[in-house]
């Protein structure tokens, strides 16, 4: 799965930019009270997902021990641009952390738009279906030794994240029919039979998503993007009506992955139905074809 890094900073109030603290480090003979901060010096771009204007915001935790030194929604950050291909700051409350030295799995959940992290039992309901501003979600783990530094500068935790759904897009096309024409004279049915799950809870600290039960259904919308939990669908008979007139064809299963989309290209024409399922990882492509009769 193709990872989207942001940058997270929690830096005292003077100070406008921090970099991960890099060099040698000391190790205490006893826990001492650190600064932490979370940044990543690399960039991300998720252009498929988001326009400009939208953002990220959500939740931090720490974990040691076998118990949250930092329950996750400890930390708190706003303004993680959905669309940058250059590190960013963003704004967290409290402003800086610390934690006594010592081992720590950092983990961290956020939601686009003006969502908001649902936290219970440290799960993490999702609500998937069409695509909003408001439903996009990406999550983060990242284990790391807490120790002090030479100069006293904060210690740097870097956070690379990943997209907790997988995507579906249903297109059509036709020789010789207008796109807007067909799009509006032609249904499909029997995408609930493919077995695609729109909801479910994310444990915050595996990653691990349990599926619900709801499935997408019939009443989609053509070239619109659709979240699902990641999944393997089960092979079921699509029907396109156009004009009164039935297509139909059997879609084998297949793999939804996090992080990833699956385009499913359907063409028609006189005595076939066209299927191409084109699994995307946001910007890189990769094949799958197939006619359905």
């Amino acid at each position: 799965m193709k990872r989207i890094t942001y940058i997270l900073t929690l830096a005292a109030a003077a100070l406008t930019v921090m970099s991960c603290t890099k060099g040698n480090y000391e190790p205490a003979d006893s826990p001492k009270e650190v600064e932490v901060e979370f940044c990543s010096q690399s960039s991300f771009s998720v252009s498929f997902t988001r326009a400009n204007e939208n953002t990220f915001g959500g939740v931090i935790g720490a974990r040691g021990n076998d118990a949250w030194e930092l329950t996750p929604e400890s930390v708190t950050f706003e303004g993680l641009t959905g669309n940058a291909t250059t590190p960013q700051t963003i704004t967290t409350s409290p402003e800086t952390v610390t934690l006594p030295t010592g081992a720590y799995t950092f983990v961290s959940c956020a939601i686009s738009g003006n969502g908001s992290v649902s936290l219970q039992d440290d799960k993490v309901t999702l609500t998937g279906g069409a695509q909003t501003t408001d439903n996009d979600v990406v999550w983060a783990q990242r284990t790391a030794t807490v120790r002090a530094s030479e100069d006293g500068s904060p210690f740097g935790v870097e956070f690379n994240y990943g997209h907790v759904f997988s995507a579906v897009r249903f297109e059509l096309s036709a020789t010789g029919i207008a796109p807007d024409e067909l799009m509006d004279q032609t249904s499909i049915e029997g995408v609930g039979n493919l077995g695609l799950v729109t909801d479910g809870v994310l444990d915050i600290l595996s990653g691990e998503v349990t599926a619900g039960n709801t499935l997408l259904a019939d009443d989609i919308e053509w070239r619109k993007n659709y979240l699902v939990v990641p999944i393997t669908s089960t092979a079921g008979e699509l029907c396109v009506v156009y004009r009164g007139t039935e297509y139909k064809g059997t879609l084998s299963p297949k793999v939804f992955e996090a992080g990833r989309r699956t385009v499913i290209s359907i063409t028609l024409n006189t005595s076939t139905l066209g299927f191409t399922a084109t699994v995307k990882d946001w910007d890189e492509i990769i094949d799958d074809s197939l006619t359905l009769e």
